[in-house]
């Protein structure tokens, strides 16, 4: 995950109970990284800079894990995420 997102310091943020959006941790502070506004299921507007990559939290006895996304997962965020680009960063 950390080649494709281009970063070893990752962050969790859910986007409902069974779906996580993982992100750069830094990004707010590279240049030129899109800035998307993430509205969740709960309604909570998440401002995220950087790469979003998508997954399945999985969870198990004693901790969540992370999974690769199904194609109804795909389906229904393409019908439902609501999502929008608002500029990039500047960087340090």
């Amino acid at each position: 995950m950390s080649n494709i997102i281009g970063s070893d310091s990752l962050e969790f943020v859910d986007f409902n109970n069974e779906v996580v959006m993982i992100i750069d941790e830094d990004g707010d502070f590279k240049k030129n990284n899109p800035i998307f506004r993430v509205i969740t299921e709960d309604g909570i507007i998440l401002d995220l800079a950087g790469k979003i990559l998508f997954a399945l939290n999985v969870e198990n006895e004693f901790s969540t894990d992370i999974g690769s996304i199904k194609s109804g997962d795909i389906f229904y965020l393409r019908n439902n995420l609501d999502i929008q680009l608002l500029g990039v960063t500047r960087g340090e």
